[in-house]
């Protein structure tokens, strides 16, 4: 009889407790996340996702250019300042941005087809790294993809 009650008991604490550990998230999926950040990456409104604050510290963002093995690596502390970053490289609206349908998200990576073929002057969302906590889905790491 006293191990029922302790399990009643424990239930009663640790259930109630669990519930609102994930009340906060708003991202437990992550490939909606990543449609929106897909969307926001193309109509250049990164920004408008940090009131979901779907990271948990600092971005890291990884640009790789197709002509030169050459990356640039950045460190921002939300989106908003990503696409402030970003858009103090654009000249005159170049380079363009795309962002391709998603292949397939797992592990803590989610991949954008490339398969056709990218432009000159058009930056694409390559991949996405991200991490589970909580319940919740983080971005962790954006990969873009510069055609020079």
């Amino acid at each position: 009889m006293k191990t029922i009650w302790t399990f009643v008991l424990l239930v009663c604490v640790l259930v109630p407790s669990a519930v609102r550990a994930t009340e906060h998230c708003t991202n437990a999926a992550i490939e909606p996340l990543v449609d929106r950040l897909a969307q926001a990456w193309a109509t250049k409104q990164l920004g408008s996702l940090d009131k979901e604050k779907p990271y948990l510290g600092p971005i890291q963002v990884v640009v790789e250019h197709s002509t030169a093995d050459k990356l640039e690596v950045n460190e921002k502390s939300n989106l908003g300042a990503i696409e402030q970053w970003l858009r103090s490289q654009e000249r005159k609206g170049f380079p363009a941005r795309e962002a391709r349908p998603l292949l397939w998200c797992a592990r803590g990576l989610c991949m954008f087809d490339l398969s056709a073929g990218i432009a000159p002057n058009h930056r694409y969302l390559k991949k996405v790294v991200y991490e589970h906590k909580n319940g919740c889905v983080y971005i962790k790491s954006v990969f873009l993809l510069d055609g020079d």
